[in-house]
């Protein structure tokens, strides 16, 4: 699993699985000619809270595929969750630019009378491929629990999208939180 830890801007590594050709590592350990080593890519991703219209989204897209591409980097992903309300505008913006576009929020269920909410299908019908979950504030201010953040996590996958993980430490009361994300890899 991989950590980060928030300051200010957010920090995400993602790992993923290399196929590499390798003897067993131990005696008796069987062998397919093929062993999984695991390699780190780093994510880059900041999701803008209850900030910004459309005019100002998509100027704060364009500019971050700008500077990625300016940057020339081909060895991180770079990933920006804007607002519901503006995840299809963005995700038009940078389409072809290699920044990645996720949801703040989603709901655990696909659909229903859950007014104000957001299904991952939804998300994803938006050009969406992550999504955020078990933010500090929605922990705080909407009660959600290990159990919801979870089943967030859950529909995430289910519309093939990719969850980012929040969990959060208090250090020093409710409002001083050191979170920690971790992308749930099972």
């Amino acid at each position: 699993m991989g950590e980060g830890v928030l300051t200010g801007g957010h920090a995400y590594h993602r790992p993923q699985w290399q196929a590499t050709n390798g003897p067993a590592r131990h005696a008796g350990e069987h062998n397919s000619g093929i062993s999984m080593a695991r390699t780190r890519r780093p994510l880059i991703a900041g999701n803008w809270k209850m900030n910004g219209l459309r005019a100002d989204g998509l100027a704060l897209a364009k500019g971050v595929a700008d500077g990625v591409k300016q940057a020339g980097w081909n060895d991180r992903d770079v990933l920006v969750c804007p607002p519901a309300t503006l995840v299809l505008a963005v995700a038009d913006a940078v389409k072809g630019s290699g920044v990645q576009v996720g949801g703040e929020n989603c709901h655990a269920k696909p659909s229903g009378a859950h007014t104000g909410e957001v299904a991952a299908e939804m998300l994803r019908d938006c050009g969406a491929t992550y999504v955020i979950v078990g933010h500090s504030e929605r922990r705080a201010d909407c009660g959600e629990t290990d159990a919801i953040v979870r089943a967030k996590a859950e529909a995430a996958w289910r519309a093939g999208l990719v969850p980012i993980v929040c969990s959060a430490a208090l250090t020093a009361g409710p409002r001083r939180a050191l979170a920690v994300f971790s992308q749930v890899v099972w």
